[in-house]
């Protein structure tokens, strides 16, 4: 019988080839863009969770008050996270981690190592990883020991066991490699692939027992069930009995390890928004696809009435017509999905490209088995279950006089669905639209400072020793204008320096500044405009006691004339010689904060270049000759600034990308619906259109009298369209602190768009019926 039912549901798709082609199109368009927006969302929601107990991890942040403004930082100072260990039961390990840049030698050359970790011993009790060789519970054996993944063992040791192998690092410290772990997936931001033993490195440091200098970061396993709050106060109540820090605005909290990724404690530009909105037009797409498979299926329901009356009569009851339908619907779902799943394929590489993912597949995997499972069942009940109703419903006397009963309620309905669909596609080409034009801002806004013909690289205690040396060599050549060092680059200033007082301070206001050490030479170098003193300057030996602040940082000091006025640190008493304009030190997601410029040598991280304008190929190529002459066993890592500012928006660049391609993809799958849907139509008013034809009436007149209801819809459809856009482009504007205001014109253009793209869709159809024979059209069958 199931075989039968399936060669009787093959032979009705190839009776109606039109409606099935467009069918199988539009669903396997919709079918490969679901699947594709479920892996990217799938590997976004599974970020962290590649550990065991990540539900038990958590990540210790403080959350402190500066007025009106929260300030969120993971940072905390080395002898806390002794002291929780120590003074709050129910811990059950907690780690350091502090992120470290090294060098590991490799015959005659020096390897830069960005990802190596200094922890503790218990990072690998709080963290399960699986361990290949080596003791878990005694990862290092000693302070020179060193854990690495399998990547890194075989890049170092290709085709032999790692383990007891030495590494030298920065060429003098010798390390053992003591244990191998496996390599880690790619959604984690636990992403570190070498380990040293933290407390030896910090063991005679000023940090070692300073409770004001916060710059680790710690985690915590904690008990199943455990209050976390009152575990929070009780780290709060630690950090108060050691601390001479009297300032009670602030809470401690602890962040779980599987919502680090996906959301932020202020709440503001989270991740999982996106995961959200693509969730969305994910489910957006797939109920398009089916409406247009109920739409076109409803429309050709009156060409299948004597189909349906023959099979009642000869005995079929309308469960058995039910499950016909279904099956037609099922069998096209599923080459759908096969035509779909190739598209995947072909377009994944680019996907991962833009999201910046290594998604893969797992085609046996019983979790993706289940989604496709699923996905084919609930396409073909959404998409099936009018039509089969609809058709199973009607008498037989009638099918076989050819009469179709749908009704009013069938053209209502099919009329509901139209709009709905051309409304979704009003309401994503305005969202698009918005994002562009925001993106657009963002890459043209002036920044407070010079980003253009600038470059950098890492700065180490090896290139320290000779910097004046080099810098003196790079400025030999007539196209780098300027050479300077820095901690921080000012778009991306997050270092905070608490503590701090200035001469007429009032008690009650917090003194909280972020802070960037640099060399003097810097403020020429990105050419910031200085409104009040100067910059650091060589001919004045006070400088090196000196602060230049920006306005922000002037107004929270409440100061009228700065210059000149005492601001200590703990660093040093001194006092503003300069104020430098406002700049954005943070991405635009964020509004501008108050900083102060010092000079502090011993933070100095990078070196920043700046060359001529057109001169970026021949001073990159200086720079690179003179590096290997002065520092031949080192690597140079060279970065544009314009990509580094660029990079903080590759999260709102490759959601624009992905919102404009399925926007088109739901315009797309409605123009072939639509087409489609045209097409019928035009078909069931063949007839109309003869006798039109034949009484005088123009083409142009026959193609105006089919668009006509379409213009209306698209005019309900605007309607409906437009507040929901204007509702989500006003609330997806509020991640960034600066942003478009919302023009009109956009939803105007939108709707044009829109209107002309389903013209065209249904003009063609209308435009081959208008210009029928109207003898084909008015013979008897």
């Amino acid at each position: 019988m199931l075989k039968n039912l399936f060669k009787i549901s093959f032979r009705s798709i190839l009776r109606h080839k039109t409606a099935a082609i467009v069918n199988i199109i539009g669903l396997s368009i919709a079918m490969a863009s679901f699947i594709m927006i479920y892996l990217w969302v799938y590997n976004e929601v599974s970020f962290n969770r590649n550990f065991e107990k990540s539900d038990r991890i958590y990540r210790i942040s403080r959350i402190r008050y500066n007025g009106n403004t929260m300030n969120v930082s993971s940072q905390l100072p080395y002898p806390l996270i002794t002291a929780i260990k120590e003074e709050i039961p129910g811990v059950e390990a907690i780690s350091r981690q502090f992120l470290y840049l090294a060098s590991f030698e490799q015959g005659d050359k020096l390897i830069e190592e960005y990802y190596l970790s200094m922890v503790d011993t218990s990072f690998f009790e709080v963290f399960d990883y699986e361990f290949i060789a080596g003791d878990p519970k005694k990862p290092f054996w000693n302070e020179y020991s060193l854990v690495v993944s399998e990547e890194v063992a075989e890049k170092y040791f290709p085709g032999e066991n790692a383990l007891g192998k030495k590494l030298k690092m920065h060429a003098d410290e010798e390390y053992t490699i003591s244990a191998i772990i496996k390599d880690q997936p790619d959604n984690t931001s636990i992403n570190f692939n070498m380990f040293i033993p933290i407390d030896p490195h910090f063991r005679n440091s000023d940090d070692y027992n300073d409770w004001s200098s916060f710059f680790l970061r710690a985690y915590v396993y904690l008990p199943e069930n455990i209050d976390l709050k009152e575990i929070s106060k009780k780290m709060e109540d630690v950090f108060h009995k050691y601390s001479e820090d009297d300032d009670t605005e602030h809470e401690f909290v602890l962040e779980a390890l599987s919502n680090i990724y996906l959301f932020n404690l202020d709440g503001e530009n989270e991740r999982i928004e996106y995961v959200y909105i693509f969730s969305l037009i994910a489910i957006l797409i797939l109920i398009i696809a089916c409406i247009n498979y109920t739409n076109i299926a409803a429309s050709i329901a009156a060409r299948r009435t004597k189909e349906v009356g023959i099979k009642k009569v000869l005995g079929s009851d309308k469960k058995n017509l039910i499950f016909q339908f279904y099956t037609e619907v099922f069998i096209i779902t599923v080459l759908a999905l096969i035509l779909g799943m190739v598209a995947v394929e072909l377009l994944r590489p680019g996907f991962n490209e833009i999201t910046r993912s290594e998604i893969t597949i797992r085609y046996f995997s019983v979790h993706f088995l289940c989604m496709l499972g699923l996905l084919i069942i609930t396409i073909s009940l959404i998409a099936g279950t009018y039509p089969a109703l609809l058709l199973s419903s009607q008498q037989p006397a009638e099918c076989l006089k050819g009469r179709f009963t749908g009704g009013p309620g069938l053209a209502r309905f099919s009329r509901i669905l139209v709009i709905f669909q051309i409304a979704s596609s009003v309401f994503l080409i305005i969202c698009v639209g918005f994002i562009y034009l925001q993106l657009d801002y963002i890459r043209a806004k002036e920044l407070g400072f010079q980003k253009d013909n600038i470059i950098f690289t890492h700065l180490n205690s090896d290139v320290t020793e000779k910097y004046q040396t080099f810098k003196a060599e790079l400025l030999k050549n007539p196209d780098i204008t300027h050479v300077c060092r820095t901690s921080q680059l000012p778009n991306n200033i997050n270092y905070h320096w608490r503590g701090i007082e200035w001469e007429g301070k009032n008690d009650e206001v917090t003194s909280s500044f972020d802070f960037s050490a640099v060399d003097f030479d810097y403020i020429e170098t990105f050419d910031m405009q200085m409104i009040d003193g100067r910059p650091f300057s060589r001919e004045y030996s006070q400088d090196s006691t000196a602060y230049i602040l920006n306005e922000t940082a002037v107004k929270l000091c409440g100061l009228k004339d700065p210059v000149g006025k005492k601001f200590n640190t703990e660093a040093d008493v001194g006092r503003i010689i300069g104020v430098v304009k406002d700049f954005h030190s943070l991405p635009l997601t964020s509004g501008k904060r108050p900083v102060f410029f010092k000079l502090l040598p011993q933070y100095f991280s990078r070196i920043i270049i700046r060359f001529k304008e057109g001169s970026a190929a021949r001073s990159r190529e200086y720079v690179e000759k003179m590096w290997t002459e002065m520092f031949p066993e080192r690597p140079l890592l060279i970065t544009s600034f314009n990509d580094h500012i660029d990079a903080h928006y590759n999260r709102e660049r490759s959601a624009g990308i992905l919102a404009a391609f399925f926007a088109a993809v739901v315009i797309l799958i409605s123009c072939i619906g639509l087409f489609g849907l045209a097409n019928h139509m035009a078909r069931r008013k063949s007839k109309e259109i003869g006798i039109r034809k034949v009484f005088g009436a123009s083409s142009s007149s026959m193609v105006m009298m089919l668009l006509r209801q379409y213009s209306l819809w698209l005019l309900i459809a605007s309607l409906i369209a437009t507040p929901f856009a204007f509702l989500f482009v006003k609330d997806w504007l509020q991640n960034f602190a600066y942003h478009i205001d919302i023009n009109p014109l956009v939803f105007i253009l939108a709707c044009l768009l829109t209107f002309i793209i389903v013209v065209l869709t249904v003009g063609i159809q209308s435009y081959r019926a208008a210009n029928k024979n109207p003898a084909e059209s008015l013979k008897y069958e």
